[in-house]
């Protein structure tokens, strides 16, 4: 499913359950860096720390929702060093569905 805008840049893009891997999120960020504002990756395992962080540094402010439900594999390594902070050290993303360690237990982010 996906929603382009009016000069056709891919707004909204939802690959869950799919086979995409970072080679795909590299393509994507060459492709909708300007215009790509909300991610649906639910259930696509073959992604990484590294990819999902290569897609996010590469696309502009306007990407603002991430949703990882299933992708157990996406550890804090991405959740805590993307590079959506402002200056306040808050994210400007909002990821959905994402585990992250809590005083030694696992949790819903």
């Amino acid at each position: 499913v996906e929603e382009y805008s009016s000069k056709g840049g891919i707004i909204s893009l939802n690959i869950s359950g799919s086979r995409v891997t970072d080679k795909s999120m590299e393509h994507l960020a060459a492709k909708a860096a300007t215009s790509l504002k909300e991610l649906e990756i639910n259930f696509c395992c073959y992604i990484s720390d590294k990819g999902l962080g290569y897609l996010v540094s590469k696309v502009g402010r306007q990407f603002s929702k991430l949703n990882v439900w299933g992708c157990a594999q996406i550890t804090d390594e991405f959740l805590d060093g993307h590079e959506s902070v402002n200056q306040d050290g808050i994210s400007t993303l909002v990821i959905e569905g994402a585990w992250m360690k809590q005083s030694g237990k696992r949790s819903i982010r």
